[in-house]
């Protein structure tokens, strides 16, 4: 949350019990009926024309978040239709298909003011917006934009990022195509949602000649997703949330799941798929591929595990899902990671990275001396001892509380990314296994420490954490990381290197400065909103000038052109923009929306 309203003692609810955390993410979001900007809507017909047009004219602030979307998705489609040579022919198809997508979100956002979707089962998190545009649009703008950089510095990746691109567009049209089911006076059921979800898949496989083999595991992966993170996790996912949760980790399950195969040799997969990743990305990839096999594999224990009455009981099964990840993640994951890795082990590949450069060495010291930095200022807020008072904040998830993280964060990202973004991009894909691993632990209060691990971790929850996850951290780790880990398939030379620091401009920058000039100056609202037009300024500012830090500091950037200064105002100020009125988890969304115009127009 950034661009606050000036006021005093208003912080996050953390520090509640898990248990009523729960209760009170799951009672928030039950509402009868949610139009696109996630408000109760009328019954149909109340009014008239008239009072239609005139609610949708109070609502008209509400719809900024998806016009910044549209216009964003457009902009970047039609930089690759008109301005890139478009060798593979299912590269306009793929670009289309995002236009496509941008425009269906216009006409289903206003059918939804009309005709709200009755969504009272899913138990969302509630917010002011359920961000149906941004989640159909994010992640496809992204790749178009990733896309329109590899036609130029990596073509041989064009054609799979093309198959990619319109997959992820089918996902998102299932999601549109999920909420018009919901709005509409006919059943709403599972089967109706599985008839359309296989109709549109042969459909485009039959129309655009879309890999079956892509196309196929996404739509199943993705189809049985979203519904169980909103049915499992109440309150923890908006719409948009879900959404893009689930499509990253479609993308991701398919993508390793068929590397796998092919090293295997299951399948034989077309030229197209067996492009080299780079390292960092296979670490992502097989990584978090590995922990969610052990979840699924190992599901019974975890099931033991949350049934369990008695601390014996909950030691064996904690001890068993343990050891027994280890023995799948060292038999298989490792092994097949090693394989795609040119047969260079993951674990000595790390060692030598680290240990053989000088200036990895220090980087790895001055992220382990920030790392206690922050265990210490998350242990102040829980422990009682005197010595760590002068750290604990009055109130738990206090505004300053949440941006001194930020601020950590940019201390380890600003350098590093000066220094040596290839090691950094590493680290970070690493950093995102241990995330995820220690949140399965979290939850699950494993033994042991899984309990303390819970306890401290609460007082630093907010509202974007109202639910039984606790994310906030992850989110952020994956805004400043994924422009690293996207690098290798986008130019990140001269100026066009600021793309890798989008996230730390975006959200350690722009965000947090923005929640400080709010709180402390902030008068005038954004309509409709409770961000400050003074903090949206503070943050633009911010922005520009961390940018010329960032030219002088880094010696692979040039001074930017007076058109390139354009584009980085222009995109500055979108994000601005977009962040004071989004309603969806700023340290994932932000990142993202700017990376996408760096990629796209610097």
């Amino acid at each position: 949350m950034s661009s606050r309203k000036k006021s005093k003692g208003k912080g996050g609810s953390g520090g509640v019990p898990d248990e009523a955390k729960t209760e009170a993410g799951s009672s928030q979001v039950e509402n009868d009926v949610v139009g696109e900007n996630g408000e109760g809507g009328g019954e149909v017909g109340g009014g008239g024309l008239k009072g239609f047009v005139k609610k949708m004219e109070g609502k008209t602030h509400r719809m900024v978040e998806m016009r910044l979307a549209v216009v964003a998705a457009c902009g970047v489609a039609f930089r690759v239709l008109f301005y890139d040579n478009l060798e593979n022919e299912g590269t306009p198809w793929s670009v289309f298909s995002l236009v496509a997508v941008a425009v269906l979100v216009v006409i289903l956002s206003t059918w939804l003011d009309y005709f709200p979707s009755r969504l009272s089962h899913l138990r969302l998190r509630q917010t002011d917006g359920q961000g149906i545009a941004l989640g159909c649009l994010l992640i496809p703008t992204v790749l178009c934009s990733t896309l329109h950089c590899s036609l130029h510095t990596a073509p041989h990746h064009s054609e799979l990022l093309s198959a990619y691109l319109l997959v992820v567009c089918a996902l998102s049209l299932l999601s549109l195509s999920s909420s018009l089911l919901h709005s509409i006076p006919s059943p709403n059921n599972i089967t109706a949602y599985n008839f359309l979800a296989i109709g549109t898949t042969f459909a485009l496989y039959y129309w655009l000649n879309v890999p079956y083999w892509l196309l196929g595991p996404c739509v199943a992966v993705y189809s049985c997703l979203v519904p169980w993170l909103l049915a499992s996790f109440p309150g923890s996912f908006t719409l948009c949330e879900a959404m893009m949760v689930g499509q990253g980790l479609s993308l991701l399950t398919t993508d390793t799941a068929l590397q796998i195969l092919a090293i295997n040799d299951v399948v034989r997969l077309p030229e197209m798929f067996l492009v080299h990743r780079h390292q960092s990305l296979l670490f992502v990839e097989f990584l978090v591929f590995g922990v969610l096999m052990c979840c699924v594999l190992l599901s019974p224990a975890l099931y033991k595990l949350a049934q369990a009455k008695n601390y014996m009981d909950h030691k064996f099964w904690s001890g068993t899902f343990i050891l027994l990840s280890l023995g799948v993640g060292v038999l298989t994951v490792l092994r097949w990671l090693q394989t795609q890795l040119n047969d260079t082990h993951p674990i000595a590949l790390v060692v030598v990275e680290t240990f053989t450069r000088p200036v990895h060495l220090v980087l790895m010291l001055f992220w382990l001396m920030v790392t206690g930095a922050a265990l210490v200022l998350v242990a102040a807020q829980s422990s009682e001892r005197t010595w760590l008072t002068p750290l604990r904040f009055s109130q738990p998830g206090s505004l300053w509380m949440r941006k001194s993280f930020h601020l950590l964060a940019v201390l380890v990202f600003l350098p590093s990314l000066a220094l040596s973004s290839v090691y950094l991009s590493l680290s970070s894909s690493i950093s995102l296994f241990l995330f995820s691993a220690l949140e399965l632990f979290r939850y699950f209060k494993m033994w042991p420490g899984g309990g303390a691990l819970h306890s401290s971790l609460l007082p630093l929850t907010d509202t974007r954490d109202a639910g039984s996850l606790i994310l906030s951290h992850i989110y952020l780790l994956l805004g400043l990381s994924l422009p690293l880990w996207i690098s290798p398939l986008s130019h990140h030379h001269n100026v066009g290197k600021l793309s890798l620091y989008s996230g730390v401009l975006s959200v350690g920058v722009g965000d947090s400065m923005a929640a400080v000039a709010g709180t402390l100056m902030g008068k005038t609202l954004w309509p409709g909103t409770k961000k400050t037009v003074e903090g949206s300024a503070m943050s633009v500012l911010t922005q520009l000038v961390a940018v010329l830090a960032i030219v002088m500091m880094d010696p692979y950037i040039s001074m930017p052109t007076l058109r390139e200064w354009g584009v980085v105002s222009a995109s500055v100020v979108a994000t601005a923009i977009m962040e004071a009125y989004t309603g969806q988890v700023d340290n994932l969304i932000i990142p993202l929306f700017q990376l996408a115009f760096f990629l796209s127009f610097l």
